[in-house]
């Protein structure tokens, strides 16, 4: 997905989300891989990090892999979904970002 389309997503879904206050949004990410190794789950919490968190406890996870946003200011000061998730997980923790142009 390019930067210009998931713009144009966040702005469409806003505009529903306005119009119809009784709306519920689920969020889905499809991945094409080997069906035999994979397992779907949909978490659903008001802390991310901590229902990520709890799941990898329960379930015995070895590793975690997951994607970071670019920073911010607000990030910086409350902290990052993947910083707690890194900072606290039972297993290995492998955070996978997108390097800024400059870099």
């Amino acid at each position: 997905m390019t930067p210009e389309l998931a713009e144009k997503l966040r702005r469409a879904l806003l505009r529903i989300m306005e119009r119809s206050p009784d709306a519920r949004l689920a969020v889905l990410n499809v991945l094409k891989l080997n069906q035999g190794r994979i397992t779907y789950h949909v978490l659903e919490a008001v802390d991310p990090a901590e229902k990520i968190l709890d799941y990898a406890r329960v379930n015995n996870v070895d590793h975690i892999v997951m994607g970071a946003r670019a920073n911010s200011t607000m990030r910086k000061i409350l902290g990052s979904v993947s910083g707690k998730v890194a900072m606290e997980a039972p297993c290995t923790v492998t955070v996978v970002r997108v390097r800024d142009a400059e870099a």
